[in-house]
């Protein structure tokens, strides 16, 4: 005999609905949680910063100062190198912070443009 016999434990006779249970259970804690209380999965707001442009498809040959010299000498403030967490490898993708708002509109319209930014003669793509 088990444990949950000896203890007088007996199975339900019917199957829960867990749906109904899940309705109920979200009803009852509402919009009382916090965000950090919501799913993890949940769907969060795209947070735009006016300082800050994300370069990807950048060479692996490249180097901050060769991007800064692309992107505008003065413009550039900082550079955040996007790597792989178990190797450390560089795979071409970096977070730039710019001086200005105007900076970052101004380099948006060159991305844009026919002849884009380019880092050791390769066209890189630029996001906000």
């Amino acid at each position: 005999m088990c444990e949950l016999c000896r203890e007088g434990y007996k199975a339900p006779s019917e199957v829960p609905n867990l749906v109904e249970l899940k309705r109920k259970a979200e009803k009852l804690v509402g919009d009382n949680c916090t965000p950090s209380e919501q799913h993890p999965l949940a769907k969060k707001p795209k947070v735009y910063r006016k300082d800050r442009i994300f370069l990807r498809r950048v060479p692996l040959t490249a180097t901050f100062t060769k991007i800064k010299k692309s992107l505008g000498e003065d413009k550039v403030k900082r550079l955040v190198w996007l790597v792989d967490k178990e190797s450390g490898a560089f795979y071409g993708s970096c977070i730039v912070l710019l001086s200005t708002e105007s900076d970052l509109k101004q380099i948006l319209d060159r991305s844009s443009s026919q002849g884009g930014i380019k880092v050791d003669k390769k066209r890189i793509k630029v996001a906000e």
